[in-house]
Order: C-alpha cells, then structure tokens, then sequence
C-alpha cells in the first residue's frame, strides 16, 4: 500500500520544483545586497529591489500550481533575476558593471510580456506583440547601445565615452518608454472591458436559460 501511494505521487527533479526558484532569488539577492553595503548604496534601495524580486519568485510559486500558467509565470522570476542582475551596477569589477549596466530596466519588459501574455503565454493581439516587443527595445535595445558611450571607468565595452551622447540616449529612452508604458495601459484596459462584457453575456446567458427552464416547468405544472 505505502509503496503504490509513493509512486502515485509525481516524481519531480528538484530542478523543475518551482518552490525552489524563491530560495534561489532570495541567496541571489542577498549576494547582491552584500555588494549594494559594500558600495554604500542606500539600504532603502537594496531593500526595495530585494523584497521586489523576492515578491517576483513567490508570485511565481503561487502561479506555477496551474500548468496552464506555468509558461508565462516563468516570466516572473525572470525578472526577478533582471533586477538582481542590474543591481550588479553596484560592483566594483568591470565585468559584473558592464553586465549589470545593459540589464538595467530589462525587468520592466519582462514584466510587460507578463501582463500582456497571460494566462494563454502569448501575447493576445499583434498589438500586443508590438508593445513588447517595443518594451524590449526601450530597455535591453537602449541599454546596449548606450553602454557603447557609457562614461563610467568600469565600462568595458565604452568604445567612445560621450557625455552628451549617454544622456541623449537616456532622454529618448525615457520618452520611448512611457510610450511603450501608456501603450501596455491601454491594451490591459480594453482586455478588461472585452472580459468584462464576456462575463456580463455569460450570466445574461446563465438567467435566460434559468428563466425558460423556469417557465417551462410551470407550463408542464399547468398542463399537469
């Protein structure tokens, strides 16, 4: 009996348990935290971008119990790892800066694609597939051309450090992405209204379909 109850129990690799994601972002996270105090970064930021990517990977724990979200819930930890990731601006080693430098702001996409894919895991319109896909040039896009012209000393792929140029970037970055932001915000609204006038039919469905049933048997009741 305890050997047929043992193998009744789906046998998953310890890779592929979800619950595990939330320790692994939380040690992550606090590596990265032991490098934000070792740049004096300010502990309210370590603190925000810690407890965040933790809420990421236990929003994930919660999502992945349905098989049928598990494939866009990935998208959680993934940005959950994007934000440690570009919080490894606060290395001093020119590898992990450069590294954290073109990660900067990826997770705001991640999260876009997200929002816009869920719970089928893709996206629900071509719209929507434009907005991502915009949502991953105003961020990853803009990051690696700006690390190109990126003034910092531990900048590894600045090939031609200019000032006027980095902030130039950064400003039409700015401005492409609350585009891409308003643009996600208008898609999630008209997904709502078209859900809400589903649900709104189904239950006009629903009392019809009471009401004639209703009838009916009052009408037999009569011929009774």
């Amino acid at each position: 009996m305890a050997t047929t109850a043992a193998t009744s129990i789906p046998n998953r690799g310890l890779i592929r348990d979800p619950v595990l994601v939330l320790p692994v972002v939380v040690a992550g996270g606090l590596a990265v935290g032991l490098l934000g105090v070792h740049a004096k970064v300010a502990g309210s930021r370590i603190v925000i971008d810690l407890a965040l990517a933790s809420a990421l990977a236990a929003a994930f724990v919660l999502v992945a119990e349905r098989p049928r979200w598990r494939s866009v819930g990935w998208a959680l930890p993934a940005g959950a790892v994007a934000i440690l990731g570009a919080d490894l601006e606060w290395s001093s080693s020119q590898a992990l800066w450069t590294l954290g430098f073109v990660l900067e702001g990826l997770w705001v996409a991640v999260l876009a694609l997200f929002v816009l894919a869920f719970p089928e895991g893709r996206s629900w319109s071509r719209s929507a597939r434009f907005a991502v896909a915009g949502a991953l040039i105003a961020t990853l896009g803009a990051q690696l051309v700006g690390v190109f012209f990126a003034t910092d000393a531990r900048d590894l792929l600045s090939v031609s450090p200019q000032q006027n140029v980095a902030h130039a970037i950064d400003r039409v970055q700015e401005f492409f992405g609350a585009a891409v932001g308003i643009a996600v915000l208008v898609l999630v609204l008209q997904r709502l209204r078209v859900v809400r006038g589903v649900t709104r039919r189904s239950r006009t469905g629903r009392s019809f379909w009471r009401r004639s049933r209703r009838c009916w048997s009052v009408s037999r009741g009569w011929a009774g």
